[in-house]
């Protein structure tokens, strides 16, 4: 992947995210491996000095941990291999290699491992840049350790410390689940259909049936990651069931699925699957008061008696989205 757009547009988009990630203080932060030939035109960016260290630690004065994305993609392993794009990975100022896709076993680290003693070994990689790596790795496990025991004052990257209390120690638990609630449902874009309007749109009363147009999940998300909306819908109207479609054929089952129930039906990225933009065309026309929720990049226009688009895939998104299909908020 590649974005093209210059230092300013970069400034005022791109990098907007992670400032404020920093400035709220966040411990990790996950690399991709993308070019922006704007800041560096040859390597991508798990595999560029000039963006992990000298723009991420040093312009944006992040002092957290860094962790690249899956080191088996081929952006890294076709052209640096694995092990190679491991060494290049922490002399740019990664912290921590993630390695996935089929490839968790005892010979991959082994691999890793290897590869990472010979660096050393050759002057490739520092010994000081690999013993920096490990500093920060130690004291994120030691904030997490902390986190979960409540203690109030915890290492937040090399050099630094911040006070929590119960109120922040488990900021990614169930305790503040409140928080990506409230970040989820700021996110959402709502579009009723043009004849209804907020005002004309009436939350089902009746059982309702979810079609997840679901595409094959690739090696980053693998099909245990759970999304959609349908558990938090059936705790919100139980009764409510799901199914889930892939293929040509996807609109016509899930409208024989649905039977005479009313359809919500969920999208992930539909303008990179046609045959999910199919699948919408043969429910709407249909049943024009399916409601849509896409939770990918909504790209392709709004449609549907209600579209909710929540720009994420997290439990706290589906949640989001059944609050405004059910009216609950």
């Amino acid at each position: 992947p590649r974005i093209d757009a210059d230092r300013a547009l970069l400034d005022s988009r791109e990098l907007a995210p992670f400032r404020a990630a920093i400035a709220a203080g966040s411990r990790a932060i996950m690399s991709a491996h993308i070019l922006v030939p704007a800041l560096d035109p040859d390597l991508p960016a798990t595999l560029s000095r000039g963006i992990l260290t000298d723009l991420l630690r040093g312009e944006l004065g992040y002092d957290g941990l860094i962790v690249t994305d899956g080191m088996e993609m081929r952006a890294v392993a076709a052209t640096y291999g694995i092990e190679h794009g491991s060494v290049l990975a922490l002399n740019a100022g990664a912290d921590a290699i993630c390695v996935g896709g089929g490839l968790a076993d005892d010979e991959t680290v082994r691999r890793l491992r290897d590869a990472l003693v010979a660096a050393v070994r050759s002057g490739e990689l520092p010994e000081e840049r690999l013993a920096d790596a490990a500093d920060r790795v130690r004291a994120l496990a030691r904030w997490t350790r902390s986190a979960a025991e409540g203690a109030t004052t915890v290492g937040v990257g090399i050099g630094g410390t911040r006070t929590t209390g119960p109120e922040t120690a488990n900021a990614g638990g169930a305790d503040h689940d409140d928080i990506g609630l409230v970040a989820a449902r700021r996110a959402l874009t709502v579009t009723y259909a043009e004849l209804a309007g907020p005002e004309g749109y009436e939350p089902p009363v009746e059982l309702l049936y979810v079609a997840a147009f679901t595409p094959v999940a690739n090696i980053a998300v693998g099909d245990e990651t759970p999304w959609g909306v349908g558990v938090e819908l059936s705790r919100l109207l139980p009764g409510t069931e799901t199914g889930t479609f892939t293929g040509d054929d996807a609109g016509s089952s899930a409208l024989t699925a649905a039977g005479s129930r009313r359809i919500v039906a969920v999208v992930r990225d539909e303008h990179r699957h046609p045959w999910m933009t199919t699948a919408l065309d043969t429910l709407l026309s249909a049943r024009p008061d399916t409601i849509v929720v896409e939770m990918g990049i909504p790209q392709t226009p709004p449609r549907g008696a209600l579209h909710v688009a929540t720009h994420g895939a997290a439990r706290v998104c589906g949640k989001a989205a059944a609050e405004i299909i059910t009216g609950t908020r």
